[in-house]
């Protein structure tokens, strides 16, 4: 680690930015000397005294660990404000993130999942501070996923007009889901998985969220039969409010407005009931969820010629998600009472 960071020292003193630093291209020679190879992306910067512009700084899928500021020291001495992309997920990083960073007021990229950053919120003094959207005006792609933020959800993120990926999933925020999403027109992703959130889903969140196609509320506290209001989400390909308090009978209008579904994830609730034939008619239905809930009833006969889920000649088969999961992205399925969970492949046994 040491030798890196001398290495990126040296390359920032020259005024060369590396722009893709991982485990492949970091050689060790058989004395033991790091080398760092292939600058086929790295380019010149004006001044380490000054200011960059149009930056871009991915740290991601690493082994990194400690305190973030002791790898950003050979930045310390430059103003980032014009940074347009942070990527340091999938590290092993935790406390603050350091003044060397600037604003960040210029962020369109931010993406820190996968770390151990802890509330107060890293880059501002608060959990998730109520200015959010002043903070990070231009930001479109935001994860703060797996780490250890606390507090609610500011209801100044609606004011984010250029969001199109939210994910807050895996850490310890409280309270509801915000009652007003007006503005994110952009919206197209929204994952608030894995959290202490309670109360039900907002009534406008559909209506105000059009491009929305991807919602993640399972392993919450929300409870109450299914919001109506959901139906008016007609583009969503995944539907994903597992192991909450749901109740009540699984509606109709899921196989009658959700035509577009692809992956619908209902299981450890409290749903009771039949099973409506009208899930018959999501086509495109690949993952279908309802285990540990307390249904009852014959299983509609229709549902085996779903055509996304038939398999010709075989008791099984694999479900590609590549066109439609996202980066760092990943789905959770209640197997017999055991949980897995998947990202780009499926093995299913129909």
């Amino acid at each position: 680690m040491q030798m890196t960071v001398k290495g990126l020292a040296f390359c920032h003193k020259n005024w060369v930015l590396h722009k893709d630093l991982n485990p492949n291209n970091l050689l060790i020679g058989p004395n033991g000397q790091l080398k760092i190879a292939d600058f086929g992306l790295a380019r010149v910067f004006g001044s380490p005294d000054c200011g960059f512009t149009h930056q871009t700084l991915e740290l991601a899928n690493n082994f990194i660990t400690g305190e973030i500021n002791e790898f950003l020291d050979a930045l310390s001495g430059c103003s980032n404000s014009s940074l347009e992309a942070l990527d340091l997920s999938m590290n092993k990083l935790n406390g603050r993130l350091p003044d060397a960073f600037g604003p960040l007021t210029n962020l369109e990229t931010l993406s820190l999942g996968y770390n151990s950053f802890s509330g107060p919120f890293p880059i501002f003094s608060g959990p998730i501070p109520l200015n959010i959207s002043q903070e990070m005006p231009f930001i479109s792609f935001l994860d703060l996923s797996r780490n250890y933020l606390n507090g609610s959800i500011p209801t100044s993120i609606r004011r984010m007009k250029n969001l199109r990926t939210l994910d807050l999933s895996h850490n310890n925020l409280t309270g509801n889901i915000p009652g007003q999403w007006s503005g994110l027109q952009l919206l197209w992703l929204l994952d608030l998985s894995n959290n202490n959130l309670s109360g039900s889903i907002p009534n406008s969140m559909c209506s105000q969220l059009p491009l929305l196609r991807w919602l993640r509320l399972s392993s919450n506290n929300f409870s109450g039969e299914l919001n109506p209001s959901l139906k008016n989400c007609p583009r969503l390909i995944t539907l994903d409010l597992g192991q909450n308090r749901f109740s009540g009978t699984i509606p109709e209008w899921i196989g009658e407005n959700l035509t577009s579904m692809s992956y619908l994830i209902l299981g450890a609730n409290m749903f009771t009931g039949n099973l409506p034939e009208q899930l018959c008619q999501l086509a495109e239905l690949q993952v279908l969820d309802l285990a540990n809930n307390n249904l009852s009833g014959p299983v509609p006969k229709c549902v085996g010629n779903l055509e996304a889920m038939k398999s010709a000649g075989s008791m099984s088969r694999y479900i590609s998600l590549d066109q439609d999961l996202p980066d760092n992205q990943h789905l959770d399925l209640n197997v017999k009472g055991a949980e897995y969970e998947y990202g780009t492949l499926f093995w299913m046994w129909m």
